[in-house]
C-alpha cells in the first residue's frame, strides 16, 4: 500500500505541474491513463516497481479521484471520495486448469 500512497502523491506533483503549464495530464489513449510521457515520471518521481491505471480524474483533468496500483499478485484500489480510500487486494488462484 505504501508505494500506492507514493503513485498518487506522484500525481499530485505531475498534474499540478501539468496544470501550471497548461499541458495535458489524465488521457486514456495512452498508458496509464495520463498523458504522452508522463507514465515513466511518474513511476521514477514514486520510485514504486508496479503499475498503475488513472481510472477516473476531476471534471479538469488534473486531479485523480479513482486508480489502481498492481504490483506482483497485490493490487491497490484507491477511491477519494471513499472513508477508507485505499483497498487491498491478494490475487489467489483458485483453479488452474492448465491451459
Amino acid at each position: 500500500m505504501g508505494n500506492a500512497k507514493s503513485v498518487r502523491v506522484a500525481f499530485q506533483v505531475i498534474g499540478t505541474e501539468a496544470y501550471g503549464s497548461n499541458g495535458p495530464f489524465g488521457d486514456a489513449s495512452y498508458k496509464g491513463g495520463v498523458a504522452d510521457g508522463l507514465y515513466d515520471e511518474i513511476i521514477k518521481l514514486s520510485k514504486a516497481p508496479g503499475e498503475f491505471w488513472v481510472l477516473q480524474t476531476d471534471e479538469t483533468g488534473y486531479q485523480v479521484l479513482r486508480f489502481l496500483y498492481q504490483e506482483g499478485e497485490y493490487t491497490v484500489w484507491y477511491q477519494a471520495d471513499d472513508p477508507s480510500p485505499y483497498k487491498v487486494y491478494h490475487e489467489e488462484t483458485m483453479i488452474d486448469t492448465g491451459d
